[in-house]
């Protein structure tokens, strides 16, 4: 699911100290706010604890004077002039603390020294808290930019001897407190939950919400050594103000010359990158002499890359940013006629009663099919998964990269004895007609596939990890099998008195001389 971004930090050779950070989680999903709230300069409200743990172990010839714990955003892009990659920090906050640490306000200190008398090696641990800002930039994977979340530890130490009286003084090295651990599957990767017991320190804002550059590198003396060490990790947004998963309901309705009126439906249970959606298209009043070639589903994706001085400075337009767009072509049913002007010759999902001289005729999806009315109904359609296609920007997520989304119903058809514009043919036989394109473009968010009920139904990720009778849980919908997520039937999902919305379509000419739905 998330392309190298769990890759082995290497290390130095040989080093004096040696650090492991464990997080709670490999991934948080947070709530961004509405985007009205960016434009009041704020981040939006902290309500997203990130927790875990920095371990430092040395031999008894080191002394570490500080320790800084932060959260970095780091973004590389490719720059389209130079096409070479380029990379800064959009985004820190951290806090340092010194050895020993002193008590403030009654609070334990933040970095413990312990002695581990098995092989006479000094361990530190600093147990940390970080609230994650609603609005932070999400984890990002694309051919032209990156953005990774990281927990960075700082560590400057010096070589120093301990006297015997002080290695004695320090209390014994405690073991590490995991309650228990639990796994579950990312996309096939394993991801490991763990959890520990005692309080931890909050990682707090340093000044007002703005970007900042990263300031973790701090002077030191000369004889002092700074070593730094990251752990990766992924944040997912989830749009839906229930913080549950994404419902897609769809329903759009039009009136198209030679094809009369028609509703689009589309709808999900848990709509997500990798998920499903059930698509139904009603043709009501179709002309006796229409003819339906074929119908395609697809979607539309666009992303725009900012550079960073630009998004740093907050004068920029994302549109003049935007890479050519990916359109993944979902469901098609049909074919396309290979002449402008087909024919009654040319297979057809639906054939008016003029054409099949009035003969009876049943929808492929077992609904009865009139004169005037036709339903395509086709089962339940994949979305592609992460490998493929990111999840939609958020408009409360200030972040360089943005992603959009549309979904597309493209419906191939003729009215035999008709041009483009309705007239009659007059250069040609009459048991022809100009091919059309029925088009409706329906904008959507597409959540992160992490935005499903096994991650998000619950208000505690733990708990959701232990429930009773589960073994390896998949939190990600790129996991799933397709008749494994939660559906609605179509009679629940739109009943009788829901609201219809008229949308805009438009119909156009075609070229025959390419046949896939991205070069029309």
């Amino acid at each position: 699911m998330f392309k190298q971004l769990f890759r082995k930090e290497s290390t130095p050779t040989q080093p004096l100290l040696t650090t492991s950070i464990r997080l709670q989680n490999d991934l948080w999903v947070i709530h961004p706010p509405p985007e009205d709230a960016l434009a009041s300069g704020t981040l939006g409200d902290d309500t997203i604890m990130l927790s875990g743990v920095a371990t430092f172990q040395s031999d008894v010839h080191v002394q570490i004077w500080n320790v800084r714990v932060a959260l970095v955003l780091q973004y590389s892009y490719r720059c389209s002039k130079t096409q070479q990659w380029q990379q800064g920090i959009i985004y820190e906050q951290g806090q340092t603390f010194e050895e020993p640490c002193s008590e403030q306000g009654g609070s334990p200190q933040a970095l413990q020294v312990f002695l581990d008398k098995c092989d006479n090696t000094i361990k530190r641990r600093i147990e940390f808290g970080i609230l994650l800002p609603r609005s932070l930039a999400t984890y990002e994977h694309l051919p032209h930019a990156k953005m990774i979340p990281q927990v960075r530890v700082s560590v400057e130490f010096s070589k120093l001897s301990w006297t015997p009286a002080e290695l004695a003084a320090l209390p014994p090295s405690p073991p590490v407190y995991i309650d228990k651990e639990e796994t579950c599957l990312i996309a096939g990767r394993r991801l490991v939950s763990e959890s520990w017991r005692g309080g931890s320190v909050l990682i707090e804002r340093e000044g007002p919400d703005k970007i900042v550059d990263s300031t973790s590198s701090l002077p030191s003396s000369s004889n002092h050594l700074r070593q730094t060490w990251i752990k990766n990790f992924a944040i997912a947004s989830n749009p839906d103000p229930t913080s549950g998963p994404r419902q897609l309901r769809i329903q759009k309705r039009g009136v198209e010359g030679g094809i009369g009126e028609y509703t689009v439906y589309l709808w999900s249970d848990s709509f997500s990158v990798g998920s499903y959606i059930s698509p139904r298209i009603e043709f009501n009043d179709m002309s006796p002499n229409c003819n339906i070639y074929s119908i395609q589903l697809s979607l539309v994706q666009t992303y725009s890359v900012i550079p960073i001085d630009e998004f740093k400075s907050g004068q920029y337009d994302p549109e003049d940013h935007q890479y050519p767009a990916d359109t993944f072509l979902l469901h098609a049913e049909g074919n396309k006629p290979a002449t402008n002007r087909p024919g009654n010759s040319e297979p057809t999902l639906w054939q008016g009663s003029a054409n099949r001289q009035r003969k009876a005729t049943t929808s492929p999806y077992g609904e009865e099919t009139t004169a005037q009315k036709f339903i395509w109904h086709p089962k339940r359609v994949r979305l592609p998964d992460d490998a493929a296609m990111r999840p939609t920007t958020l408009p409360g997520t200030r972040t360089p990269i943005r992603v959009k989304h549309k979904l597309v119903v493209k419906v191939f058809f003729s009215v035999i004895g008709e041009t483009l514009s309705g007239a009659p043919i007059s250069d040609g036989p009459g048991n022809v007609g100009d091919l059309r394109m029925l088009v409706v473009n329906l904008p959507e968010l597409v959540p992160s596939c992490c935005v499903i009920a096994e991650w998000v139904d619950l208000p505690d990720y733990q708990e959701t990890m232990k429930k009773k009778g589960k073994g390896d849980i998949p939190v990600c919908a790129c996991c799933y099998a397709i008749d494994c997520f939660p559906g609605s039937p179509f009679e629940r999902a739109f009943p009788p008195t829901a609201i219809q919305v008229v949308s805009e379509s438009t119909t156009t000419t075609l070229s025959t001389e390419r046949k896939t739905p991205a070069n029309h």
